[in-house]
């Protein structure tokens, strides 16, 4: 059994490398959550430039299980240009 998967593994990981220039997929994206962007200092350097106040915001403990796709879409206040603009500088930290 261990042989198989071992196995499977082994081969998504190289068809993952020779897809691309890049191992694998962007630590950070819109679809990381808020908890995730929080515990990284770079990401939430990144945050708190585009979306002032989110990180120091009282009630951000409860928020750290969402993505930031779906707080932005619950909140409706994050305008698009500002969503698409969190999005490329959060892939760009690789």
């Amino acid at each position: 059994m261990t042989g198989p998967s071992l196995g499977l593994r082994t081969g998504s990981r190289t068809k993952s490398h020779a897809g691309g220039s890049r191992n694998e997929k962007p630590r950070f994206t819109l679809d990381s959550t808020l908890g995730e962007v929080l515990d990284d200092a770079q990401a939430r350097a990144v945050l708190d430039e585009v979306v002032p106040g989110v990180s120091t915001h009282s009630l951000v403990f409860l928020a750290r299980g969402i993505t930031l796709a779906d707080g932005a879409a619950r909140l409706g206040s994050v305008e698009p240009e500002r969503l698409a603009e969190l999005d490329a500088r959060l892939r760009a930290l690789g």
